[in-house]
């Protein structure tokens, strides 16, 4: 019996391997808050934040048009807020699992959606509520391909 579970787990990898590519994301991000944001009776100002994201995942072809890709990304964000008119400099860390459909229009525009988990940590000393770690993003994308090695994503 284990031999036969072995051999359709093998079958099955080499069907998605056959089927899909494996890909590497490295770039740049760029946040801000459009909300008002109070820490304790003071409004934050420059809610701006600037950062890097590297990231290695799977994507696997359907048909033509479509498929399904999954990756594991790590992000770093750097903010500079000002609070009571003292400047506070901090970063913080996300480790991000996006699973999307996409869908291929055209030769080289591609448009997505899906949901991603994120681990959202603060690591600094200035942390406000460290048991809601734990977020949950809707994706909405689309990308435009120059060629092999350059994608413009804007999502």
């Amino acid at each position: 019996m284990s031999k036969r579970i072995i051999f359709i787990l093998i079958f099955i990898s080499s069907l998605s391997f056959s089927q899909g590519t494996w890909h590497f994301t490295s770039g740049i991000g760029i946040g801000f808050i459009t909300k008002d944001v109070h820490l304790w009776k003071y409004e934050v100002e420059n809610k701006f934040s600037t950062g890097f994201f590297i990231g290695a995942g799977y994507e696997y072809s359907i048909n033509e048009n479509f498929s399904i890709r999954t990756k594991f990304q790590f992000h770093q964000y750097y903010a500079k807020v000002t609070v009571n008119h003292i400047d506070v400099k901090g970063y913080n860390y996300n480790f991000e699992l996006p699973l999307d459909i996409r869908y291929t229009f055209y030769k080289y525009w591609t448009a997505s959606a899906g949901v991603s988990f994120q681990d959202y940590r603060e690591l600094d000393d200035f942390e406000l509520e460290r048991s809601n770690n734990i977020r949950t993003n809707l994706i909405l994308d689309i990308a435009y391909q120059f060629n092999n090695n350059f994608v413009v994503n804007i999502g």
